[in-house]
């Protein structure tokens, strides 16, 4: 079996929404009726949303009904499925097709295995945990889950540009995995002032610069160069490399960092809370409690995370924390995508070593 024939659906399960015991995945919303009667079509699945639920925010009708549209039509017989609830990664197999039932949406599972999620690495959960939208196409770290099933995924192959780069035309070639991006004090970027070089080109993920020399000198430059006013910039600048779209209103009210950052029209928009120092439990249940249902959040310091603020964003399913290390780590990933400001700002050159 390829991997084109082989796929990995992350769920996100809401209060009875989802339940082991009675082997299914299902979500909510009753007033939808039987969404089977429905034509195949998303346009379809919005309208009707749309109708039945007109408070719900725009981004939210549009990400609920393509989560729904995905369990209806998408997903297939024999398609695994992911879901963490509480400390668990429950894994299995679609086994039947979509129902309406007891005013759920509903598609039958066998559930294989249970496995503590401190057995996957922190990238591979935040992967299945992260996106705001209920269920989801598992794409980067899908090998990893399935490899707990015992069944075979094969990472696909960087691209690469040869031609391109032999002839020197304008297509930047990928960065090979072996690449690592190294500190170089006082030097300017190698890119163009100005230009940028487009996010696809960048091929490492973030945790493979997690703790290295070089994503130290990114925090302790971050910390020593970013006032208030310029972390906030820093960040929205970084979150629009990531591919987000960022609205930085005046003041908001919740406090003087807030920012909104919105994926795509697909995704609910996310409200992002900055900090520099240490955060404290007060300042993440702050913004839990100003997150309107179906809303999101994401707290982001330079800092680091009190205990007390991990444990109330581990009972917060709609908050994602991001502390000091973690922004370095994203820093370098997406640094080809930065304004040319923060590059200067944060010299670096990239350099090749042998893969071996």
């Amino acid at each position: 079996m390829t991997n084109s024939n082989i796929r990995l659906w992350a769920v996100h399960s809401l209060g009875d929404a989802f339940s082991v015991e009675q082997g299914t995945i299902a979500f909510d919303w009753p007033g939808l009726g039987d969404l089977s009667v429905l034509n195949p079509d998303r346009d379809d699945f919005r309208a009707k949303f749309d109708s039945v639920y007109p408070d719900a925010n725009a981004a939210n009708r549009t990400a609920v009904a393509g989560a729904l549209y995905r369990l209806v039509h998408e997903l297939r017989d024999g398609d695994y499925v992911a879901c963490l609830h509480g400390e668990t990664v429950s894994l299995g197999t679609v086994s039947g097709p979509y129902e309406f039932r007891d005013g759920l949406h509903v598609r039958p599972v066998d559930w294989l295995r249970h496995i503590p999620q401190s057995e996957f690495s922190r990238d591979a959960m935040r992967e299945i945990t992260c996106s705001p939208v209920r269920l989801f196409a598992v794409k980067r770290f899908a090998g990893e889950f399935l490899a707990a099933l015992g069944v075979a995924w094969v990472e696909p192959e960087p691209v690469k540009h040869p031609a391109a780069a032999l002839s020197g035309t304008e297509t930047p070639a990928a960065i090979p995995v072996s690449a690592s991006a190294v500190a170089a004090p006082g030097r300017p970027s190698a890119t163009a002032p100005g230009r940028a070089v487009p996010v696809s080109a960048c091929a490492l993920r973030a945790a493979d610069y997690s703790g290295t020399d070089t994503a130290r000198f990114v925090l302790d430059t971050l910390r020593r160069t970013l006032t208030r006013e310029t972390f906030r910039q820093f960040a929205a600048g970084l979150l629009r490399a990531m591919g987000y779209t960022i609205s930085l209103p005046p003041d908001s009210g919740l406090n003087e960092y807030e920012m909104t950052a919105l994926r795509d029209e697909l995704f609910p928009p996310v409200l992002v809370q900055l900090r520099a120092g240490e955060v404290r439990d007060t300042d993440v249940a702050r913004l839990r409690d100003a997150l309107a249902p179906g809303s999101y959040g994401l707290v982001v310091t330079l800092g680091d995370f009190s205990e007390r603020a991990r444990q109330t964003l581990k009972q917060s399913p709609y908050l994602r924390a991001v502390d000091g290390p973690e922004v370095a780590a994203l820093t370098l990933k997406y640094y080809c995508g930065l304004d040319e400001r923060y590059r200067a700002m944060i010299p670096l050159r990239m350099v090749y070593v042998p893969d071996q």
